[in-house]
């Protein structure tokens, strides 16, 4: 089951909390993680790592990914852990650990490893997307009134979402053309550069782009250049509705191009 709802932002940190705000000053001691599966109350002394949001069942190892399938999980269909290739990064809320600018098709996107060392994502695309696996996700995004206007990312895969689907489903998303009237009501909300802004953002796309620049521009203005330079993958969280429905978000930040921090 999946939420009905909007853009719910991540519990700590947020994704433009500073991480010097977030981590504080207090002292340098080792992490240690409360018994699973955890309740609301053990879940809210995590620090933003894996698998928060989500909840961990019981024998999960950290460092295994699906998480060992030789117990019987006590796990309701609500509880979704998820990837950690998908996660914001844990250790540095301001540094993703996967680079992806969703301008750009998923087979850009690299991968930050435990030895901070930059890898293909590729290798992991075919890896589960949740822990239990599902086969339909809803994923929303922070876009303002236009959130309303376009609904949130539906992935779908008969037998399990991946990866794959995941990263495609928001690249496809972010992809599709606007038409005369959605760029007229767009324009219109907020400031007056609306329209100046959506077409510097539509220019840096088409100058990026694998393909021929003057392929691009002709193809049109697309939703993804309604984000103006917040462009840069954050990561994904879960959130459980009271309705009984689970949900996930997307996280995105604004990128320098070329330049990552």
């Amino acid at each position: 089951m999946t939420g009905r709802g909007g853009w719910v932002p991540h519990p700590c940190p947020h994704p433009h909390i500073p991480p010097q705000v977030f981590w504080g000053s207090g002292p340098v001691v080792p992490r240690t993680l409360p018994a699973t599966p955890f309740d609301s109350a053990a879940q809210a002394l995590l620090s933003g790592g894996f698998p928060l949001p989500g909840r961990a069942p019981v024998g999960w190892m950290p460092g295994t990914w699906p998480p060992s399938s030789t117990f019987t999980p006590i796990l309701s269909t609500r509880h979704i852990v998820l990837c950690p290739w998908l996660i914001p990064n844990p250790a540095n809320p301001s540094m993703p650990h996967v680079r992806w600018d969703v301008t750009q098709h998923p087979s850009t996107a690299k991968r930050i490893t435990g030895r901070e060392l930059v890898v293909d994502l590729k290798p992991k695309m075919n890896d589960q997307a949740t822990y239990p696996p599902v086969q339909r996700a809803h994923i929303y995004c922070d876009l303002g009134v236009v959130s309303d206007l376009w609904g949130p990312i539906i992935v779908k895969n008969r037998d399990a979402v991946t990866v794959r689907d995941i990263v495609m489903a928001i690249y496809e998303y972010f992809q599709i053309r606007l038409s005369q009237d959605e760029v007229s009501y767009i324009s219109a909300l907020g400031s007056p550069q609306n329209y100046e802004k959506m077409v510097g953002s539509m220019y840096t796309r088409c100058m990026i782009t694998p393909s021929l620049p003057g392929y691009e521009w002709s193809q049109g203005m697309r939703r993804v250049d309604c984000l103006g330079n917040s462009t840069k993958f954050w990561g994904l969280w879960v959130t459980e509705n009271d309705d009984d429905t689970w949900q996930l978000n997307l996280g995105i930040l604004p990128e320098l191009r070329g330049v990552w921090v």
